[in-house]
């Protein structure tokens, strides 16, 4: 097993990392867990969550900070800003640094304006981890991409620094506007004591003699889900021990149910509801290998990909097509199958070649799991930011 060290800051980081993320969203995980791993290097972090009157799911990372609001109201929004607003203003000398997401950013632009003549005013750096994807064609994502758009130029004039998720994300956003200062760069991460292949996992009943695929994480019609279901029906006769297992959730769900049940297709696709982030081990562990079938899309194309980061963290090749956010991450190395393109076609063939060579998927596997612990741990990525803002 490979192992990493991870060197203490000097100087300890005092910052208040706003993001946009509810707490109820599968999104949290990345916010939590970049906030243990920076506290856990020497820094002094508190996150700011969303977080809606009925939410079921309130992280455990104190101290932090949530902005309470009520689920579709405009009022309620308003004031979750100006409760932010006070937020900031009040707990100023208490921070260095404000790192925050794209929807809060354009209400701090004041304060990073009025820093050259109130230095207790913390520096503020832009963390942008996506760009509007799956908005709708009408007015409604047109302002979104507009706000967003805005968000970067004003950022680049006025704010300290800017990170992003990746070098292509990076680019992406030099095409919006001009930027002038450095951007940093940390991606997505994996908790590797819970990512462990290593643990002893109860195994889920009633799979144990099939080939297990797995999918995990959000079901929305852009990420290629439908074609896998596609697939899975067209060799099912072939391979009739492949078997489909989707976890998460989303607006696809109910599709995707009926897509199986017209096909009748129930014993080859098991579709079921998200667990908690500490149960989805066991899941990955009873998988073969995971899939990826994401169509190349510039929403898409400047991503880090998490869920395949778990894969390879749990030792299970996986099923990729051969676009930028996956070909960065993975390379020439022997621990995925490339698919062209997300066609059915395509599809099959992959899964086809994960079957034919099973044999080879526990070395796979292990090659995957030594790329994460060495480059893609939450540890290391809290390193990448650390680093950034004392060099900004």
């Amino acid at each position: 097993m490979t192992t990493v060290t991870h060197s203490t800051p000097q100087q300890k980081l005092r910052i208040l990392f706003i993001t946009d993320t509810d707490t109820d969203g599968l999104a949290v995980t990345t916010f939590i867990e970049i906030t243990l791993a920076m506290r856990k290097i020497g820094c002094m972090v508190e996150p700011v969550f969303l977080c809606h009157e009925s939410a079921g799911n309130i992280p455990d990372v104190w101290p932090m900070h949530l902005l309470i609001y009520k689920f579709g109201s405009y009022l309620s929004s308003i004031q979750v800003y100006i409760k932010l607003i006070a937020l900031v203003v009040n707990n100023r000398k208490r921070f260095d640094w404000i790192m925050t997401e794209p929807t809060s950013a354009l209400f701090l632009a004041p304060f990073a304006m009025l820093r050259s003549v109130i230095p207790s005013i913390p520096k503020i750096v832009l963390d942008v981890r996506t760009q509007p994807v799956e908005v709708p064609d009408n007015w409604r994502g047109y302002v979104t991409r507009k706000k967003f758009s805005m968000t970067i130029k004003a950022a680049a004039r006025c704010f300290n620094g800017m990170l992003a998720i990746t070098d292509e994300m990076a680019k992406y956003l030099k095409k919006i506007t001009d930027i002038r200062m450095p951007v940093g760069i940390w991606t997505s991460g994996v908790n590797l004591d819970l990512f462990n292949p290593d643990k002893l996992y109860e195994l889920i009943p009633g799979i144990e003699k099939r080939f297990v695929i797995m999918y995990h994480g959000v079901f929305t019609p852009t990420r290629g889900l439908d074609m896998i279901i596609l697939a899975i029906d067209k060799i099912r006769r072939e391979y009739p021990e492949v078997l489909m297992f989707f976890l998460g959730d989303g607006s696809m769900r109910e599709k995707m149910k009926a897509m199986v049940r017209e096909r009748d297709m129930d014993d080859h696709v098991v579709i079921c509801g998200p667990v908690p982030n500490n149960e989805i081990p066991r899941y990955l562990h009873s998988a073969h290998i995971g899939i990826l079938a994401f169509p190349n899309h510039e929403w898409w194309s400047v991503q880090s990909p998490l869920k395949l980061f778990e894969y390879l963290a749990m030792s299970k090749p996986v099923i990729i097509s051969d676009i930028p956010m996956n070909r960065n991450v993975v390379g020439n190395r022997n621990i995925a199958f490339y698919i062209k393109d997300n066609s059915v076609e395509q599809i099959c063939e992959g899964i086809k070649t994960a079957v034919i060579n099973r044999q080879q998927l526990s070395a796979m596997g292990e090659e995957g799991r030594k790329m994460i612990v060495e480059e893609y741990s939450w540890m290391n990525q809290a390193g990448k930011i650390n680093k950034y803002l004392l060099t900004v």
